[in-house]
């Protein structure tokens, strides 16, 4: 609804210098009302820094300049067409833009719809950006036969609708994430109580532990041992932790063994705009050295897209890894910035949702002081625990009966 007013307001205005204002402005409202919960995440990495409002109005200012660039542009030379003609295609590009300067980006317009059923099986079957223009076309020719009351526009908003919702659904593939659990934890100090038999692999948060090895990315780490990790006997592990190298501390992501020797080890690539990277000068540096190792962890059977935090909201991140060979998507996060939020927590999920509808890929999420979850290759989620919690989510075995939910308490979708 926000962008078929928006549109329609484009149409209705006469001046090119009111059309840029008002693309500024609901570009600036869209991002400062949807993620507002960034100030106190901003505050929570940096506390003697500068005040988070501060970094939030430079962020956002950034963000706004470049998603706006190419809508500006067009509504000094396309301003004679229909909105639904060039306004997508401006947005779009605007959108684009900012996955290349800011290399991950929060505010993206299909955000809003990661829990509309159509919308994820259109991700699956077409990709990204072909489905952001279709939905966007369909909105703004919605938004233009609100102003001109115009038959053409309506049929293209209804033709983009049907094209939703007539698509073929891709059938679900879960089965890699057979045998894998999620753990969920309280705080640092409470690992789970009960571990399930049969899991293979159990997924652990970021920063679980306090131990820092020294690793490096594409060596062989398999003389770093991590023994007295929870679990059963047999189980490889996902963990998240902070290690040191040659270049210096990174945030990392390492598999485990059985035997408790670390087998492979990649840190954390896309640093968090404003907390752990300056954006174009906008922030506070870190003390974490970025990696740059593909995000693939464990063995060939069961080898996952390993993501730390808020590196779920990179798109590239995710197809990188699945074009090298990843079975599943694994977040190991460290919730404790978001905790207080739950507008923070559905869309952190939400974004989880979208990767692994795009990707065709099954996910799981392990968090600490936030929610655990399994989400299916078509973007369901199957299970979540409640925030807070300590216990291990994971899927029934295959020969249970088919109405037995995931373990874990879940809260729905």
């Amino acid at each position: 609804m926000g962008f078929a007013l928006f549109v329609a307001a484009v149409e209705r205005t006469p001046s090119r210098r009111w059309k840029c204002a008002g693309a500024l402005l609901t570009c600036a409202v869209n991002h400062a009302v949807s993620l507002h919960w960034l100030v106190s995440t901003l505050s929570s990495y940096r506390p003697e820094g500068p005040p988070p409002w501060l970094l939030f109005a430079g962020l956002l200012g950034i963000v706004v300049l470049v998603t706006q660039a190419p809508v500006l542009l067009g509504c000094v030379l396309l301003r004679k067409l229909p909105g639904f003609c060039w306004l997508p295609a401006c947005w779009a590009a605007g959108e684009w833009l900012e996955e290349r300067v800011c290399d991950f980006t929060w505010g993206q317009w299909l955000y809003s719809q990661w829990s509309v059923e159509p919308v994820l099986h259109v991700l699956a079957r077409f990709g990204w950006y072909p489905v952001l223009l279709l939905c966007l076309t369909g909105v703004a020719a919605f938004g233009c036969a609100l102003v001109h009351h115009g038959l053409p526009a309506l049929a293209v908003g209804v033709a983009a609708v049907a094209v939703m919702t007539l698509a073929p659904v891709q059938a679900p593939d879960d089965r890699a994430l057979s045998g894998i659990g999620a753990v969920s934890m309280a705080d640092a100090a409470h690992p789970p109580l009960a571990f399930p038999k049969g899991l293979e692999v159990l997924v652990w948060p970021e920063g679980v532990m306090n131990a820092r090895p020294r690793l490096e990315e594409g060596r062989d780490t398999s003389e770093v041992q991590l023994p007295g990790l929870p679990g059963q006997p047999g189980q490889g592990h996902f963990v998240g932790l902070l290690a040191r190298s040659h270049a210096g501390v990174r945030n990392a992501a390492v598999f485990v063994d059985p035997r408790g020797q670390v087998r492979a080890m990649r840190a954390k690539r896309l640093l968090v705009p404003g907390g752990e990277r300056s954006v174009l000068g906008v922030g506070p540096g870190s003390s974490l050295v970025p990696g740059d190792a593909p995000a693939t962890l464990g063995p060939d059977a069961r080898q996952g897209i390993a993501l730390i935090c808020y590196e779920v909201f990179s798109r590239s991140l995710v197809l990188e890894g699945k074009r090298a060979g990843g079975r599943f998507i694994a977040v190991l996060a460290s919730d404790r910035a978001l905790r207080d939020s739950p507008v923070a927590m559905r869309q952190i999920l939400g974004a989880l949702v979208l990767r692994s509808a795009e990707s065709g890929l099954p996910a799981v999420r392990a968090s600490l002081w936030g929610s655990a979850a399994l989400i299916s290759s078509q973007g369901h989620i199957l299970g979540q625990t409640r925030p807070g919690t300590s216990e291990v989510l994971s899927l029934p075995p295959r020969d249970a009966p088919q109405a037995e939910p995931p373990r874990g308490e879940s809260v729905g979708s």
